[in-house]
């Protein structure tokens, strides 16, 4: 009895020491960048990745994925579709309007 006693302090340690140690990892949107020249207009989005375990954070390369600015795929945010190419031009009218206003 003592033996399993035992051995069943000893699993619930090593699952608390588990739990304890467990790592968060949390991605983030850190830039995007496009590059509207050429033929194939591009944007490139940049991630990172951070990993905490017992209040260590490490940090990883950035990592990134590019598409075309021009494309007719679509992306769906809440109820609205539309598709790359759209997005753009939202992105471009408001980086207009911004430029516009801070003229002022």
């Amino acid at each position: 009895m003592k033996k399993l006693t035992a051995l069943l302090i000893l699993v619930a340690a090593s699952l608390a020491c588990f739990a304890a140690s467990s790592p968060t990892v949390v991605t983030t949107l850190q830039r995007v960048q496009t590059d509207p020249q050429g033929d194939n207009p591009t944007a490139t989005a940049y991630f990172e990745q951070k990993t905490v375990v017992d209040s260590q954070v490490f940090v990883a390369p950035w990592t990134s994925v590019s598409w075309a600015l021009k494309s007719d795929k679509t992306v769906t945010v809440g109820t609205t579709t539309m598709t790359y190419s759209e997005v753009s031009a939202f992105v471009l009218a408001i980086a207009e309007q911004e430029r516009t206003a801070q003229a002022k």
